[in-house]
């Protein structure tokens, strides 16, 4: 063969061998970029697959049965499990287990749990009780938990009302209610004294003329009564102490340093509710009754005026009514009574999800996320079943057109904070009832009732300082 063909040859196996290349370099590039690809998709899917397994506890004092409140089978917690299952089918590495806690030893429960370290992941309650929590190291802070963005859908002021004294926040806010009496009108009409209710626009009475339709519907003969008080335990304390404090009583001062609740106008308080039992307005026995019991005694028409109703309360009635639980009677509400010049005023009384510390970042991370979904948007518009009011303006307006929804939005401005950021709150309250059922009794009168109150909630408070 010839020089000339061998360089020829040579050439042209040169230009091919550099074509091959670049062909295969090209080949090579997109093979490797579709095999990263590949594998990304594989790691996320293996990183799915694979994430952790968690089981947590999902404790609350459910507010209404079934899903929507309407279910005649419905049980409480019904709701809450539904979540509970929503969120597992879309993080199936999380297994939530559901537990109602009822109002009657539902408290103590959660305090012995704490004490044993046995303590749920997450708790659906309020800030009478999470603030306590929270004193105790229990709760953990929810400020890294949340966007700008997230913050910037709640109404205002809503996410402070987690809010405790070291300035971090414990509480997914979820909903507020206005705490207010709740009557049955149509034993009123039944008594020819509907006239005797309130007819201004705020619904706001003195304390004579509460007492006056009280007496207008009482019959002790036939085991009916105006009202029910109680003091069984610390339960449904926000009614009875918003009716005591319509002579101008606080709880504590201004810097929840002090108890002041032994005013001559506390005094005066405790002395008007005493006085409904003695003149037979008031069921006897407030000694031991509890405020579970009296929801139950105003369902069945033994006392007119239920003095720690809401929204919600309403909302429960109504269901009772629909599932044909009880019989129907018409409904109606009134502001706390007061003494001429003083304001009318009613506990705060939000509710929401907190997380307890665990000391596992897995279950805390996934209880985090778990309490964000039990009160995102959608699960907010669940609050309608007891006409709760939710805290997410994406829930939007849940009642237009509703009376009892419009009234609350008027008086909302008489809300007041009954101490719930002192970290010795739940010492008070455990403190107050066991003075108030000396009192019921006869055993104690009230000024010695309160003094003596205010002696042992002082000495919680100061252990704090």
């Amino acid at each position: 063969m010839s020089k000339k063909i061998i360089s020829v040859l040579l050439v042209v196996f040169l230009i091919a061998s550099v074509f091959a290349g670049c062909a295969s370099n090209t080949t090579g590039k997109d093979t490797s970029e579709g095999s990263k690809s590949t594998t990304s998709e594989q790691t996320k899917e293996e990183t799915k697959q694979e994430e952790k397994q968690v089981s947590l506890s999902y404790w609350g004092y459910s507010r209404w049965k079934g899903i929507t409140g309407t279910e005649p089978d419905g049980e409480y917690g019904d709701w809450q499990r539904s979540v509970a299952k929503a969120f597992s089918e879309q993080h199936p590495n999380v297994k939530i287990e559901y537990e109602h806690l009822p109002w009657d030893g539902g408290p103590e429960k959660v305090s012995v749990a704490i004490a044993s370290k046995t303590q749920p992941d997450v708790l659906e309650d309020g800030t009478a009780r999470f603030f306590g929590y929270a004193a105790m190291g229990a709760l953990l802070p929810l400020d890294d938990y949340f966007t700008q963005e997230e913050l910037s859908d709640y109404v205002e002021g809503a996410w402070d009302l987690g809010k405790f004294t070291d300035g971090k926040h414990y509480m997914f806010p979820w909903a507020n209610m206005v705490i207010h009496l709740l009557i049955n009108k149509s034993m009123f009409k039944a008594a020819g004294a509907e006239h005797l209710l309130p007819q201004n626009e705020e619904r706001t009475w003195t304390y004579d003329e509460f007492k006056e339709a009280l007496k207008a519907v009482s019959n002790p003969a036939k085991g009916v009564y105006g009202t029910a008080l109680y003091a069984g335990n610390e339960q449904g304390d926000s009614g009875t102490n918003a009716l005591m404090w319509g002579f101008g009583a606080t709880i504590f001062n201004e810097t929840l340093d002090k108890i002041v609740f032994n005013s001559p106008e506390g005094v005066k308080g405790v002395e008007f509710a005493k006085s409904l039992i003695d003149e037979g307005l008031a069921m006897p026995g407030a000694e031991t009754i509890k405020a579970t019991e009296v929801l139950e005694y105003f369902k069945q028409q033994k006392v007119a005026i239920h003095i720690n109703g809401s929204s919600g309360l309403y909302g429960t009635v109504e269901n009772a009514f629909k599932t044909g639980e009880v019989e129907e009677f018409e409904m109606d509400w009134a502001m706390y009574p007061t003494a001429p010049g003083v304001k009318p005023a009613f506990y705060a009384n939000p509710v929401g999800l907190a997380v307890f510390k665990s000391g596992d970042a897995d279950r805390e991370k996934w209880a985090v996320e778990l309490a964000k979904f039990a009160t995102n948007t959608e699960n907010s518009k669940a609050l309608k079943a007891v006409k709760l009011i939710p805290v997410k303006k994406s829930a939007g307006n849940l009642y237009p057109g509703e009376p009892l929804m419009e009234w609350s939005a008027k008086v909302i401005k008489y809300a007041r904070d009954p101490g719930l950021a002192s970290p010795a709150y739940a010492e008070m309250r455990a403190a107050l009832y066991p003075e108030m059922q000396a009192v019921y009794n006869g055993t104690k009168d009230p000024k010695t009732a309160l003094d003596d109150f205010a002696a042992k909630a002082q000495a919680s408070i100061d252990k704090y300082k």
